[in-house]
């Protein structure tokens, strides 16, 4: 068997895991199954070691039993959601479950809960694991798959039908998924490409306007990642709606634009409307511009 050094990272975190489960059998006879129906169980025997910690151990022999704790039951939390909602282990300075593109931290999270703090997820304040998973459970796996898909039964139809060129497909669905993350990261809001969802989105740019300005160093609030993620955001609102799809306009300095054709006649740049929306704040209001395009194509129609 290797030793443990020579193991991957999810092979270390795997092995942890079980661990954890076999320590709840015959310590606390509670049936840790890796099922999300077992974080309450998770959260008694976590419970239990918050507060006998500080009581029965001595200063060295309390580190280490801290410590270990922390390992082996962010351990079984992380694992579990992986295994049930896919993901890999990637390591950031410490082990990050990676679920999409929707990093999670176990092993930060159960650091607060044996500390008897809570957690930020999302806008909520979370302490037990059951809190913590709720939370994030809309939008985990294959629930942020559904709301990226839409209308498409997998994600080769939805690239089919986004652009031609898969390329083209790949970006678009990826800065998709960024702005659907973000959105719920950063504001518990869940979008789905809804046009009604625009008017969301206008009170969500305007959120994060403020807050670039109070957090410079946070990259997803400055204008262009908005203009990438949101422009996309409402691209997609229009394709779904008025069909099309999407294509790259090369500009003589070499750099690609994203295009929305919704007819070889009309084409539009979702971006360009985003960063006119950034410059010109509530006056340029995405949900208004996307019903002044609706009335546009319906007057083409006739």
């Amino acid at each position: 068997m290797p030793a443990p050094t020579e193991l991957s990272l999810d092979q270390r975190i795997a092995r942890s895991s079980e661990s954890a489960a076999d320590l709840a059998r015959t310590m606390f006879h509670e049936n840790l199954d890796f099922s999300t129906a077992s974080f309450r169980e998770l959260d008694s025997i976590v419970d239990h070691f918050r507060r006998q910690i500080p009581m029965e151990f001595e200063d060295s022999e309390r580190e280490e039993i801290y410590w270990g704790s922390i390992l082996k039951w962010g351990s079984y939390f992380g694992e579990t959601m992986r295994r049930t909602h896919g993901g890999k282990w990637i390591d950031d300075g410490g082990p990050v479950l990676m679920i999409r593109r929707f990093c999670v931290h176990p092993f930060h999270f159960m650091d607060a809960c044996i500390r008897g703090k809570t957690m930020r997820v999302s806008a909520h304040e979370a302490g037990t694991a059951v809190e913590y998973y709720q939370t994030l459970k809309p939008v985990l796996g294959e629930a942020m798959g559904a709301l990226i898909r839409g209308p498409e039964p997998d994600e080769q139809a939805l690239a089919a039908k986004v652009s031609a060129d898969p390329r083209v497909a790949e970006s678009i669905v990826t800065w998709l998924e960024d702005a659907l993350t973000l959105a719920f990261f950063e504001s518990s809001v869940i979008l789905n490409c809804a046009p009604e969802s625009l008017k969301t989105v206008d009170l969500l740019l305007d959120e994060y306007r403020l807050r670039s300005k109070a957090e410079p160093q946070r990259v997803h609030f400055r204008d262009p990642q908005q203009c990438l993620m949101f422009g996309v955001y409402l691209g997609e609102c229009m394709r779904r709606c008025f069909g099309g799809s999407w294509i790259n306009l090369q500009t003589t300095s070499g750099r690609n634009i994203p295009l929305l054709e919704i007819r070889h006649s009309f084409q539009i740049s979702p971006l360009a409307l985003l960063e006119a929306r950034l410059e010109q704040g509530k006056e340029g209001s995405l949900w208004l511009k996307f019903q002044a395009i609706a009335q546009r194509l319906d007057h083409l129609k006739s």
